[in-house]
């Protein structure tokens, strides 16, 4: 008896410019936040040499690894006054469509 399980590589990109974070008025956050954010093509780049070497999770960019390693050693509380300091409050209302 053989198994068909195909490998799978896990992506955690982080912020990423794409046309649907532009349009969703995405981009208005701290200067970290904008700092650690990847083009496209960078966090696509960056899971295609992961897979290609078998890696099971991938998270592109050093701000992006730092991130996710840190946040282990905050408590949630501390965690979320940290990240809506970093991100900005959330938006209740999304912008206005530009004509398609």
């Amino acid at each position: 008896m053989t198994s068909l399980v195909a490998p799978v590589t896990c992506i955690c990109p982080g912020g990423t410019e794409t046309a649907f974070h532009a349009a969703s008025g995405g981009g208005d956050c701290s200067w970290i936040a904008n700092a650690s954010t990847k083009s496209a093509e960078f966090v696509a780049h960056a899971v295609i040499r992961a897979m290609l070497r078998g890696e099971r999770t991938v998270v592109p960019g050093l701000f992006n690894k730092l991130s996710c390693f840190g946040v282990r050693f905050l408590t949630r509380r501390f965690a979320s006054r940290v990240a809506t300091q970093v991100l900005g409050k959330p938006r209740l209302a999304l912008p206005a469509r530009q004509g398609t």
